[in-house]
């Protein structure tokens, strides 16, 4: 049993409230009303659940547009923590008598 899904009938009774003429939409309206009717109905349990697909997770790449810039910043992520050890051992000596 094949019918026409609720998101197709919304579709024309849109498409037909999009004219400027007020007996033009009420004769648009009807001829999409009138072709309901004679549609056969489908019920909610004939309808087959969506098959909805999982988007495959992949690792995002990294678009490096200056290389020698990324390395250096890699390197300075890498020196970080030895730096702020150093001062932080220099500034408790310094307190230190």
């Amino acid at each position: 049993m094949k019918g026409v899904n609720s998101t197709t009938l919304v579709e024309r009774l849109n498409k037909a409230q999009g004219f400027s003429r007020l007996d033009t939409r009420i004769k648009r309206t009807v001829t999409v009303l009138k072709g309901i009717i004679v549609m056969p109905p489908i019920f909610n349990r004939n309808i087959p659940p969506p098959k909805i697909e999982q988007p495959k997770l992949t690792a995002p790449k990294l678009a490096i547009r200056f290389p020698r810039i990324a390395t250096i910043l890699t390197d300075v992520v890498g020196l970080e923590p030895k730096l702020r050890n150093h001062v932080r051992k220099g500034m408790s000596s310094a307190r230190a008598p």
